[in-house]
């Protein structure tokens, strides 16, 4: 424990930022300089470290469950309640992909830690 100083509750930087429903996920890039937010009603917000927004979308309007960033921190996949799958782009905000993986919700995603693979959970299913 020798040089390692410890930081109070207060010394760390902090913000908040008011969202339009609950959140159904948060995800912080690989870099650490975009935090990621979904709500379940589906809109998708990308932050900066000191909470600044940087895009927004509607990503799911039918309902959202699942978000999560890729290893490199360059693509973030979203999952919404009508078995859909969006893929983004986490510094423009560009749609690059979108799926559809069955009926049903889309109740989790994770990516490979290659980053070359999405897993998609809908119901009992995985693919």
């Amino acid at each position: 424990m020798s040089g390692v100083t410890p930081r109070t509750r207060t010394s760390l930087p902090r913000w908040e930022s008011g969202l339009d429903d609950c959140l159904a996920g948060v995800a912080w890039t690989s870099t650490g300089d975009r935090l990621a937010a979904l709500t379940v009603g589906g809109q998708l917000v990308v932050f900066t470290t000191w909470g600044e927004r940087v895009w927004q979308s509607e990503a799911h309007p039918g309902g959202a469950l699942s978000l999560s960033l890729s290893p490199c921190g360059g693509w973030l996949a979203t999952g919404g309640c009508d078995g859909r799958v969006s893929v983004w782009e986490v510094r423009t905000g560009v749609q690059r992909a979108q799926f559809r993986s069955g009926n049903g919700w889309v109740e989790r995603l994770a990516w490979c830690p290659r980053g070359d693979l999405l897993a998609v959970a809908v119901g009992r299913r995985l693919t």
